[in-house]
């Protein structure tokens, strides 16, 4: 991109991010929809909507209480369950955390704070309620904090100027 005019560049670059942006979509939704090693196996369950198995699904896999499952994956972690406290903890952390960096980097609007955190929290809301739909993964309102806190921490680094050179630079403005 360097080789090419800087508005020709930019628009490379641009172009670059929004197919690995695309590409990371993809994995999030087959992560957060239909990776069975978490239990999520898509719209399968749709076929198996009863008054039981949405009463079971409820009864088990949705949480209204902010902090309830953080703090046992916590206290999990201090009775030696490390790998449910990192796959859990700090997965949902990273898991919406590149979009703090496609997000201002492909839409303007996106570079205030305020219309970048209520566009994440309408996504994360959205996967987690088509969770629910779909009988599949866990509603959960911790995942919705720390998969929006996530991306929060990662467009807030961005913002720092040592880092905004940085992609200024990569961006080629």
């Amino acid at each position: 991109a360097k080789t090419l005019q800087k508005e020709n560049a930019q628009k490379l670059m641009k172009g670059t991010f929004a197919a690995f942006f695309v590409i990371y979509i993809f994995f999030l939704v087959t992560l957060v929809l239909f990776d069975s090693y978490f239990g999520r196996i898509g719209a399968s369950n749709i076929s198996k909507w009863t008054r039981d198995a949405l009463k079971a699904y409820f009864d088990t896999r949705v949480n209204f209480v902010p902090f309830k499952t953080v703090i046992a994956f916590i206290s999990g972690l201090f009775s030696g369950n490390v790998k449910v406290f990192l796959v859990n903890i700090l997965g949902n952390l990273a898991a919406f955390s590149p979009f703090g960096f496609f997000l201002p980097v492909l839409f303007e609007k996106q570079k205030a704070f305020k219309n970048f955190s209520i566009t994440m929290i309408i996504i994360v809301l959205s996967a987690e309620i088509l969770q629910m739909l779909l009988l599949t993964g866990a509603f959960d309102v911790d995942d919705i904090i720390l998969n929006v806190g996530g991306a929060c921490v990662v467009f807030g680094l961005l913002k720092l100027k040592c880092v905004s050179k940085i992609t200024k630079a990569v961006m080629l403005k």
